[in-house]
């Protein structure tokens, strides 16, 4: 981040908006961080085929029904969603062709690896140890989730007025080795410049940013970052040498955006 990111540094009413965002969102990242958040929270777990846990807070609009009714439910189904860039989010998640659910070929580097690395890091995030946790309003997701040993963070505003939108992604962590995790953030770095994200990167650590789509433009990038999520969960212990970053890049495109699915390498 640069010096002069702070409040004193703000010029305009731009970087004052972009100040109170990126700061609102790294608040969001600390409450998630909060051993037990997540589980104290009043909130209902997602009802979904997808190989994640996930509970949901509704600040209003986000799910059906009543928000301040929402501890007499103990399950929402994918219907009950009413977010709608969460439900986009969802139409990618919920892609069973994505999910790897293989064993994993960890190798003795990467246990290694693993041993020298601090369990703050290991979880995916400063301090993480929370559960997964989507925050929803209807036009408004926060959707943080601990997948393994990293550490994933989207939040999106989808409106009718394409300057009102926006999507915040971060990716952070993994438990294989050092090449092979910087190999899986440069093939989601790949991807998500294919999807006109600005993308930024600091070792293990990945920050993208896109804004003012049209709303069927949100959609759809929405639901390839669910597919994204899906498809790189446990991918850095296969990322064995760099020919791997465009082999597992054509491969997303084949099996995500062309439909077009084939046997993982």
């Amino acid at each position: 981040v640069s010096p002069a990111f702070r409040p004193e540094g703000c010029r305009t009413f731009h970087d004052i908006l972009r100040f109170c965002h990126e700061k609102a969102v790294e608040a969001l990242i600390a409450a998630h961080s909060q051993p037990g958040v997540a589980g104290t929270a009043d909130g209902p777990q997602l009802a979904a085929d997808i190989p994640i846990s996930l509970q949901l807070i509704d600040l209003g609009g986000g799910l059906d029904g009543d928000p301040t009714r929402a501890g007499e439910r103990k399950k929402v189904s994918v219907e009950a969603i009413r977010s709608l860039p969460f439900r986009a989010l969802l139409a990618g998640l919920a892609d069973k062709t994505v999910w790897d659910r293989e064993p994993v070929p960890f190798g003795f580097r990467d246990l290694m690896s693993s041993f020298g690395r601090p369990l703050a890091a290991l979880a995916g995030g400063p301090h993480y140890s929370g559960e997964n946790l989507a925050i929803l309003a209807e036009n408004y997701c926060n959707l943080s989730l601990r997948l393994g040993y990293h550490f994933n963070v989207i939040d999106a505003y989808l409106a009718a007025d394409p300057d009102d939108n926006y999507i915040y992604f971060r990716f952070v962590g993994g438990m294989a080795e050092e090449p092979k995790r910087l190999r899986r953030l440069e093939l989601i770095a790949r991807v998500l410049l294919s999807l006109q994200f600005r993308v930024e990167r600091q070792g293990d650590l990945l920050v993208a940013k896109v804004k003012m789509l049209a709303p069927e433009h949100m959609e759809e990038t929405l639901s390839r970052l669910g597919e994204l999520i899906g498809f790189t969960r446990q991918l850095d212990v296969r990322m064995a040498d760099d020919s791997a970053v465009e082999r597992f890049f054509e491969l997303f495109l084949a099996r995500i955006r062309r439909g077009r699915p084939q046997e993982t390498p």
